[in-house]
Parts: structure tokens; sequence; C-alpha cells
């Protein structure tokens, strides 16, 4: 869900909430959810029309497994920095 322009809400993630915010440079994600929850994450990067290698960067808020738990996932399969 687009809650400002370029600024996406990935609803249904679990954990805590994970934004994805879009830039000409590519697309960086704010939190990632609980472990296993990078599949729909990269679902939700394909459904705008992008594609996971665009993820750039993943930022962690705080080191709480709901926070970070798909990180390293996320990481290996579209090489983004966290």
């Amino acid at each position: 869900m687009e809650v400002l322009p370029g600024v996406h809400w990935i609803r249904g993630v679990r954990g805590g909430n994970v934004f994805l915010l879009e830039a000409p440079q590519g697309l960086t994600l704010v939190d990632a959810g609980l472990p296993g929850s990078h599949g729909k994450i990269l679902r939700f990067i394909g459904s705008m029309g992008r594609r996971p290698e665009e993820l750039r960067a993943v930022i962690i808020t705080r080191s709480h497994p709901d926070h970070m738990g798909s990180a390293s996932a996320l990481r290996r399969r579209t090489g983004a920095q966290v």
C-alpha cells in the first residue's frame, strides 16, 4: 500500500511494520520482518513491476528479530547492503 508517493507499507509481513522506499537510484527497505518474511517482501517488489536486484539497501531500525529477521536472506538474494 502506497502511504505517500514513493513510500510503500508492505502489509502482512510477520513482525513489525516494513516499508519500501522508491528512489531513482533504487529501492530501500526499512526493517525486514521476522525470519521467513523475505518471500513476501520479494513478491511485493515484483508486484510493483520492479526486480529484486533493484533493492539497494535494508535499513534496520533496531536489533530485534521482528525488525531484522529476514535481512540476511534479502542480502543473499538481492545483494542489498544492510
